[in-house]
């Protein structure tokens, strides 16, 4: 199950979060959260992105709040460099210029 939400605030040792609508089930988890932001910087194309993956505990009080408290993580960032950007999607199995990806 996927679901968006929003950090909201911190809570018992964990992050807050909100989630839209009812649809969290609630009791406690192991959960993975991921956050992401692309950013255009300036003229031209100058894209940047950044990523950031978590483990953690998840757990459900109401159906549309919990508390997240992430115990491993890992992230990449990429900064806002035309060439780089351009470089690191032809380098990419389903890159502009790369080759196709078989599946």
């Amino acid at each position: 199950m996927a679901v968006p939400v929003e950090v909201v605030g911190h809570a018992h040792g964990g992050v807050l979060l909100r989630a839209g609508g009812n649809v969290l089930p609630l009791g406690q988890r192991r959960a993975g959260l991921t956050a992401h932001a692309f950013s255009h910087h300036g003229r031209g194309d100058h894209h940047g992105e950044q990523e950031r993956l978590h483990t953690g505990w998840l757990e459900v009080d109401t159906p549309a709040t919990a508390v997240y408290r992430p115990h491993n993580a890992v992230g990449w960032r990429m900064p806002p460099s035309t060439k780089l950007y351009r470089f690191l999607v032809r380098l990419s199995p389903d890159g502009e210029q790369g080759t196709p990806n078989p599946q």
